[in-house]
């Protein structure tokens, strides 16, 4: 995701944006999301103890859906006070800071982990387990279609729809867009607190 960030602000600080630069930089930054989410869920299971487990899928759920409403009005401020650039460097520095705090955990292994396996064999396990499982690939194909298809459509066209419907600037853009995550993030504060 930091490469991603740092093409996308190169594309904007030296070419004129064509709608193409959109689809593919949001299509790139929907796969890197689905990358970040399968990776960070698992680890969920290795830091947090099986009773609160509900609770930290919430949270996690959550920490996503509160940066959806909050990062959109605050980058749609900043590109109104200083232009397009500035919202770009402040995911970068984040990546950086997430980086770091994640290179920084110590998760102990699991006790039927491989010994000494690699990445590529963990990876290949795993694609093997899936493909034995009926039940597994539907509820792939489900959590990647919205990350793969429908939220880079979705940010990519946004900006589309609130000049031409809504007539507004890029602050009434960050407002529409942080409205997405409104409902999402008030679902898994309801859902953290009933667990």
């Amino acid at each position: 995701m930091i490469v991603i960030t740092v093409v996308t602000a190169a594309v904007v600080f030296n070419y004129e944006v064509s709608i193409w630069h959109l689809f593919i930089l949001s299509f790139l930054v929907g796969t890197g999301g689905l990358l970040i989410h399968i990776s960070i869920r698992p680890i969920i299971f290795d830091v947090v103890p099986n009773q609160y487990l509900l609770n930290a899928f919430s949270l996690e759920s959550m920490s996503y859906h509160v940066a959806r409403l909050f990062a959109p009005t605050t980058a749609g401020v900043l590109i109104a006070w200083f232009g397009p650039i500035a919202p770009l460097s402040l995911p970068f520095i984040f990546y950086c800071i997430a980086f770091a705090s994640a290179y920084s955990l110590t998760i102990k292994p699991r006790a039927h982990a491989k010994e000494h396996a690699g990445a590529t064999t963990k990876i290949l396990d795993g694609l093997r387990y899936v493909k034995t499982s009926r039940t597994i690939v539907p509820l792939m194909l489900m959590g990647s279609i919205p990350f793969l298809l429908i939220l880079p459509s979705l940010n990519a066209l946004m900006p589309v729809f609130a000049k031409e419907v809504f007539n507004t600037n890029s602050v009434g853009l960050g407002l529409l867009s942080s409205s997405l995550g409104f409902g999402a993030t008030f679902g898994a504060i309801l859902i953290a607190s009933v667990g």
